[in-house]
């Protein structure tokens, strides 16, 4: 489990900056990995925005404003829940949110009745519980070149995130006393390997990366070597064996059709360049004229048009980061041609033809604004494949499709016309 730093931690770097102001932001980083306790460092960036911010914090400071000002529905359990992650931390046990809300759960059964309060332990009140204590979760990777025999006792494809029993966990973690962080002045070492150093390799994202298509994107950007970042809307759930014995650089959970959910992941994936970004997640409906609703029809422009622009706004810094690297960046959205007006010959489908031509508008948009930025972006048809989004009753199998849209990607270029182009032979689709 990682950290974002408090308002108590971020206030003790400005201090030792101004200590040691010949120290850089790197070794400031590092300082604050071995002082606060930190699994790795925090990122450049962090480090300068923090001290740009130094006069606000410090106000924060004098008022006493240590964390973020969520409310607390129940502070006996948010108490015992903090202490119970407290605890994993210090056996280093490995964190999951599943793992979590069964602890909450645990605790607010051994609550009396009468001062149980009523909870649903949504994804929203492990969010604000994360945030009230500094709390985020972190895939970390084994570094390039250590042993097979430093890692962890895990079976063979899992992540070392998650924590599937549970039992065990929790007895572990009630026995040990949280350890206690003393300051050290100047210690670490610079030559210190970040635990979640980016290499030289390139990054792709990949939106709803655990079936389908997303899973043959992953697969193929795997084997090119690429440092991939896999999202998908929860980590915890069965049925992610096939992604995670793919073994991606990153899982992030993430749903595109909740705001909050993107600007959580954005906040994780801080300071990482990501030179592609695949918008693939996506739902399907195809309902006719007197079977569509309001509903399906909101429902899926959120999750087929405004998500993908969301994604794409709050990854635009990450974006710049690998144009300032590398020259250029791409944001690639998996669309279809039934989002054509001219192509439209059979009529019916109205809300996935409607969020699928709200997507290409916002692309064209998103393309005149990213432009100057040397940011590049595509709309690839993947023809019709045989994926639970089609009740597996297409013609193109993922890979397939998967091939011809990484061919396009990878021929792209800066300056290019946003066109509608076919997986196949990069055909241009009239929209």
């Amino acid at each position: 489990m990682g950290k974002w730093l408090t308002i108590e931690e971020k206030y003790e770097l400005i201090k030792k900056h101004r200590r040691s102001p010949s120290l850089s932001q790197a070794k400031l980083a590092k300082w604050a990995a071995t002082a606060f306790n930190l699994p790795c460092p925090p990122s450049a960036n962090t480090v300068k925005y923090i001290l740009q911010s130094a006069d606000s914090i410090e106000e924060k400071q004098r008022q006493g404003i240590t964390k973020r000002g969520r409310d607390v529905v129940c502070p006996d359990l948010e108490r015992s829940l903090k202490q119970f992650v407290d605890n994993c931390e210090a056996n280093e046990t490995r964190l999951s949110r599943k793992l979590l809300v069964q602890q909450a759960h645990q605790i607010l059964e051994e609550m009396p009745e009468d001062t149980r309060p009523k909870m649903t332990l949504s994804v929203g009140w492990m969010t604000n519980f994360m945030a009230r204590n500094g709390l985020r979760f972190r895939q970390f990777r084994r570094r390039r070149g250590e042993d097979e025999s430093e890692k962890d006792e895990a079976e063979p494809g899992q992540p070392q995130r998650v924590v599937t029993d549970v039992t065990d966990h929790l007895a572990l973690a009630r026995a040990i006393p949280a350890r206690q962080v003393e300051e050290e002045e100047d210690t670490v070492d610079p030559s210190t390997p970040v635990i979640e150093a980016l290499n030289t390799e390139k990054t792709v994202m990949i939106t709803g990366a655990n079936r389908g298509i997303g899973l043959a994107f992953v697969k193929h950007y795997v084997e090119q070597g690429w440092n991939v970042i896999a999202t998908l809307r929860d980590l915890d759930k069965e049925g992610n064996e096939h992604l995670i014995a793919l073994n991606p650089w990153k899982m992030v959970p993430l749903d595109v059709s909740v705001e909050e959910s993107i600007q959580v992941a954005a906040r994780a994936l801080e300071g990482v360049s990501i030179d592609l970004l695949i918008n693939n997640a996506g739902m399907a409906g195809l309902y006719g004229l007197y079977d569509t609703t309001v509903e399906d029809c909101m429902r899926q422009f959120q999750v087929n048009a405004l998500g993908p622009l969301l994604v794409a706004r709050a990854l635009v810094p990450n974006l710049r980061l690998a144009v300032a690297a590398r020259g250029s960046a791409f944001v690639a959205q998996v669309t279809s041609r039934i989002g054509s007006i001219s192509d439209n010959s059979s009529g019916g489908a109205y809300a996935h033809r409607a969020s699928k031509g709200a997507l290409n508008v916002f692309t064209k948009s998103l393309a005149i604004d990213l432009e100057p930025q040397n940011i590049g972006c595509l709309l690839l048809h993947p023809g019709n494949v045989n994926t639970a989004y089609s009740n597996f009753t297409g013609a193109v199998e993922p890979e397939e499709s998967v091939e011809g849209m990484t061919r396009l990607i990878a021929r792209a270029k800066i300056g290019d016309p946003l066109r509608l182009l076919h997986f196949g032979k990069g055909d241009i689709i009239d929209w």
